[in-house]
Parts: C-alpha cells; structure tokens; sequence
C-alpha cells in the first residue's frame, strides 16, 4: 500500500525504511511509546481517551508493532476510528540497533507530543524518550 492509497480501515501500516506516509496537514500527531510486557491498563487508554476528547478529529497516533503498549494503542485507535500509524523495526537486518533506529524514525517523521508508559526498565521505551527530549518534544510520562 502506497501512502497515498486510502485504506478502508483507519490503520495506517508504515515501514520504517520508507519515507513518512503524507498525513493530513491539520493532524495532532502523538509518538505513544511503551512497554511490549503489559497488556491494555488504564492509564493508557484513559491517556488516550483525553487526547480524543480534545483532538477527536484530527488525532494521528504513532506506535511502533509490538505486542503491550503498541498494541493496545492499535486496538484503540480502530474502536475509535483514529488514524495509526505502525511503524515496524527491522531487527533481521539492524538486530539491536533496529528499535532505536524505529523510534528515531517515528520521532523524525514529526509529532506534536509523545506519550510514554514505561515498566521498568523498559530500554526501547527510554531510548525513545531520550530521543524526543533531544528533539525538544514534549513528553508525558506514565510508569506503569
């Protein structure tokens, strides 16, 4: 699927080797970053939740396509028929470096905040807070 091809479900699917799919210029465009160990909790879906209430037209969430916290987001996103980006790592040819190197591409595509529910150490989830904070983004954090 190209990104200019319109899927019929709201779910966007986005590589990380390709270049930032267009998205509408009026987007609120949130990073939600966490841990893969922890299945839907409250803190994230009424993190969620209160985003909606305020940009419920044109909120564009970013996750990356793991299990826990991304796929939470995923799910939420379709009950709510919000815009999602998942962006994949590919750890065949980057191993280590390709969660990083994810996230960095999430954050360079462009947000307006990230959202992060970290469960202890949770090192991907850190590495893209360091990185947002480098940015300059603002970021919320939520320890599960």
């Amino acid at each position: 699927m190209t990104s200019a091809t319109k899927p019929k479900d709201p779910i966007l699917c986005v590589d990380v080797h390709e270049t930032a799919p267009r998205r509408p210029p009026e987007s609120y465009v949130v990073v939600v970053t966490g841990s893969r160990y922890v299945t839907t909790r409250p803190e994230i879906t009424d993190a969620l939740d209160q985003l909606f209430e305020i940009h419920e037209h044109n909120l564009l969430l970013v996750s990356g396509e793991a299990t826990g916290v991304d796929a939470t987001v995923c799910n939420w996103a379709r009950k709510h028929k919000v815009l999602h980006e998942k962006w994949n790592a590919n750890w065949r040819k980057f191993a280590r470096a390709a969660g990083p190197l994810r996230n960095r591409a999430m954050l360079d595509a462009g947000c307006d905040e990230v959202l992060a529910f970290p469960l202890g150490e949770s090192r991907g989830t850190y590495n893209c807070i360091t990185e947002a904070k480098r940015k300059n983004l603002p970021v919320r954090i939520f320890k599960l």
